[in-house]
């Protein structure tokens, strides 16, 4: 198994925005299922796992969610760009730093309201972005785990990510 500070890289390095976690759930159940007695996937997609105790004392569940924070595709611009919807509680101020906004001179002296918010793909109209996207699909941030510092991590779904990997 792996190190714990190797984990957490892993677990956050992967991308499972709410209702897309398949490749985080498939990854926990690859290091955890020689070490469970049982485990079985819900109809919500949760990862359920049993571990038989001793059979003296109480029981005990732990929990974490696989889940992270993230965008969905609501419209395409008829220029290419896309509209979008949060998924999760993302404040705007977060989304104007991530490299898919790009700003005017105006909107670098205030907040930025969320409505105003595109994602450019490179697309030159909606008919080449449509051979890319749909309407629907979800956006993860391009972030890699970043180390700094004494054994120090930046990464995106950091507070999701921890708990799995405490739990696997």
């Amino acid at each position: 198994m792996m190190e714990v500070f190797d984990l957490v890289k892993k677990l956050t390095a992967i991308d499972g925005v709410s209702g897309e976690e398949e490749k985080v759930r498939d990854f926990i159940l690859s290091q955890i299922k020689d070490y469970v007695d049982e485990y079985h996937m819900d109809h919500l997609g949760n990862l359920i796992t049993f571990k038989k105790g001793s059979g003296k004392g109480p029981r005990v569940m732990l929990d974490a969610h696989m889940d992270e924070v993230g965008l969905m595709v609501s419209h395409i611009n008829s220029d290419g760009l896309l509209k979008f919807q949060t998924v999760g509680g993302i404040e705007a101020r977060v989304l104007v730093g991530k490299p898919v906004h790009l700003q005017d001179s105006t909107e670098r002296n205030g907040a930025v309201k969320k409505k105003q918010l595109t994602i450019d793909i490179g697309a030159k109209d909606r008919e080449q972005a449509e051979e890319w996207v749909d309407i629907g699909d979800t956006v993860s941030f391009a972030y890699d785990p970043v180390e700094f510092g004494d054994n120090k991590l930046m990464a995106k779904a950091l507070d999701d990510r921890v708990g799995c990997a405490v739990l696997i």
